[in-house]
């Protein structure tokens, strides 16, 4: 079994670790968990929520679906990759989704702002 390294994923400089050193697994094995959690965190979690707070039959699931998916998860104690992979494709998303929820923010506010400016400039020209 290949035990959970210390620290967190993907925070080397605080003594955590790299995910896919960690996991010695394939690129090909890397790259389709990650996308398979990647599709399942955005269409069975809430994004917004961090790991803790999600339901925990959801990533139960989300765990048990994988295993059954890719069966050489069974080498790594309590599927710790999983649960790593999820909290970080949530960590992610949510950033993602916090920018874009600013962009449109900002586009709101300068298209208010020209509509303003146009109708003082309406006023004054009356």
């Amino acid at each position: 079994m290949i035990r959970k390294p210390r620290g967190q994923v993907s925070r080397r400089a605080i003594g955590g670790y790299n995910l896919d050193e960690a996991a010695d697994w394939t690129t090909e094995q890397s790259d389709e968990l990650k996308k398979y959690i990647k599709h399942v965190v955005e269409t069975e979690l809430d994004c917004m929520l961090p790991f803790t707070r999600q339901p925990r039959n959801s990533i139960v699931s989300i765990r048990e679906a994988a295993l059954l998916r890719f069966p050489w998860l069974m080498n790594y104690t309590d599927l710790w990759v999983v649960n790593d992979l999820i909290r970080r494709r949530l960590q992610l998303r949510k950033s993602e989704l916090r920018k874009r929820n600013e962009a449109l923010l900002a586009t709101e506010a300068r298209a208010r702002a020209s509509r303003k400016s146009a109708l003082e400039a309406a006023a004054v020209a009356v």
